[in-house]
């Protein structure tokens, strides 16, 4: 019995030194750290290049602070030139007139008195046809009221209105014919060349004798017309030639100045700032060779100085997989938080992004790796990030750079003194304040210092700085875990 519990104690401990063994290699791994340095290579390179096009934000309504030129050719959808191509567009309409139903109806009436009541009509009608040739007759002076009821008259700026329409729509150009009444008589007539397009118009493709058509058309060509003003016609007219007004796209070149200081900004200045991104965007093909060879480019650079850095001021840091691994996640992290936070401002709603002018990201790594590692490297972490963000996220490079590496510096002071967990909502209440100096003193340089802005900024940092703390006591216990720190 004591033989075998004396050779617990050293099967025990004969596992421990497996362990460690098994430990110590993956920490000291060559081949485990080129993975870590690939993978961290990999992400790094994704976020520089997917990357938005910076321009810069401006609220409707408001001010501008600055005067903004083109960066690049581009078109947009100019609305306020679409509106007043449509005012110009309803102003071409003229008055449309058509003839009283009431009058066709009495002159059908008399002709058909006429050619049944009177000699003379009775005669004539017997030259050109027999009894026989009735139905003829009906059909073909029926088809002519139709026309007439049909017929409008108008202008010729008018006329040129309804011929740029397209084939399908509800108003005929066929139906209108160039003719204003005289407004000195009550009664006019029509000149012939209306009728001779009428007759083309009415009788197309009717089986019908040309004598009969030719005795109905004359003998109402010599009548006078009474005339009425259509306004549902001239009404619905106006508004199908405006709503087929195409949109007036305006072309900015590269270089020109669209928004002056101290311009009110309005609709269609927004609209300028967004079709400008859109063209920088679609300028910047991601799967062009020379992109892809840029994006390689600097982050080999970000990396070489890194390793360099790390190497010879951190090699605990730089040999151990262990910490190498937990500085990749943290800075990983960040990266990841700062492109979700940007695409969310950025597709949800455009205004969100006016409001946050401050995002802060950076003191999110320097508090955790204050507190997992050590300040030397949370500061260097902290360089780091400020200038990578700026490359890839569509922010105003100079505030963003100096208010979270003042944050960033505060939390990185602060966090030597933190013995609980709490004890970090202390420390970002801190930055919070620190951060608000820096939006003082850039609202004072732009004049707006206690304007609505200066609020915005104030409350969107406050949240960031919250937000940050709650995630930063959830992930500590973690990260502490996970690395064994």
């Amino acid at each position: 019995m004591t033989d075998l519990r004396s050779s617990e104690p050293e099967e025990n401990k004969l596992n421990e030194l497996r362990f460690s063994h098994a430990q110590s290699y993956f920490d000291r791994s060559v081949t485990i750290r080129l993975i870590i340095g690939g993978v961290f290579a990999l992400f790094l390179f994704l976020f520089l290049h997917f990357r938005e096009s910076y321009v810069e934000s401006f609220e409707l309504g408001s001010d501008a602070k600055k005067y903004l030129v083109s960066q690049v050719d581009f078109v947009f959808p100019d609305e306020e030139a679409t509106i007043i191509l449509k005012q110009e567009a309803g102003r071409d309409i003229g008055a449309i007139y058509r003839i009283d139903e009431d009058e066709v109806y009495d002159q059908v009436t008399d002709f058909q008195k006429y050619i049944t009541q009177t000699e003379e009509g009775e005669e004539l009608w017997s030259q050109v046809a027999q009894e026989r040739d009735f139905a003829d007759l009906a059909l073909a002076l029926g088809l002519l009221s139709d026309g007439l009821r049909e017929s409008r008259f108008t202008d010729t700026r008018t006329m040129q209105r309804i011929d740029e329409l397209p084939p399908e729509n509800t108003l005929h150009s066929r139906d209108f014919f160039v003719f204003l009444p005289s407004q000195d008589k009550t009664t006019v007539k029509l000149p012939d060349r209306f009728w001779t397009m009428l007759d083309k118009r009415v009788y197309l493709d009717q089986d019908i004798p040309p004598a009969i058509i030719s005795f109905i058309v004359n003998y109402f060509a010599q009548k006078t017309w009474q005339f009425e003003l259509d306004k549902g016609d001239e009404h619905t007219l106006r508004k199908l030639v405006q709503s087929h007004i195409p949109h007036k796209y305006t072309t900015i070149r590269a270089g020109e100045r669209f928004i002056d200081q101290g311009e009110q900004v309005s609709a269609r200045h927004l609209s300028m700032l967004q079709a400008m991104k859109a063209t920088l965007n679609a300028n910047r093909n991601l799967l062009d060779p020379l992109t892809i060879a840029g994006s390689l480019l600097m982050t080999f650079v970000f990396l070489v100085v890194t390793v360099a850095y790390i190497r010879e001021n951190h090699p605990d840091i730089f040999f151990s997989n262990r910490k190498l691994a937990l500085l990749s996640t943290v800075l990983l992290l960040t990266l990841l938080l700062a492109k979700l936070t940007e695409l969310f401002l950025l597709r949800n709603n455009s205004d969100y992004l006016d409001l946050v002018r401050f995002p802060l990201f950076v003191p999110f790594a320097a508090i955790l790796l204050s507190s997992l590692m050590n300040q030397r490297i949370a500061a260097f972490a902290a360089i780091f990030l400020s200038i990578i963000f700026p490359l890839a996220l569509a922010i105003e490079s100079i505030p963003f750079l100096v208010i979270n590496i003042v944050t960033a510096m505060v939390v990185i002071l602060c966090t030597r003194t933190i013995r609980r967990r709490k004890e970090v909502f202390v420390v970002f209440g801190k930055a919070w304040i620190a951060s608000l100096l820096v939006i003082l003193a850039f609202n004072l340089y732009e004049n707006t210092a206690f304007s609505l802005s200066f609020i915005t900024d104030l409350i969107s940092t406050f949240i960031f700085m919250v937000l940050t703390a709650v995630l930063v006591v959830g992930l500590l216990p973690i990260l502490e875990s996970l690395f064994r720190i």
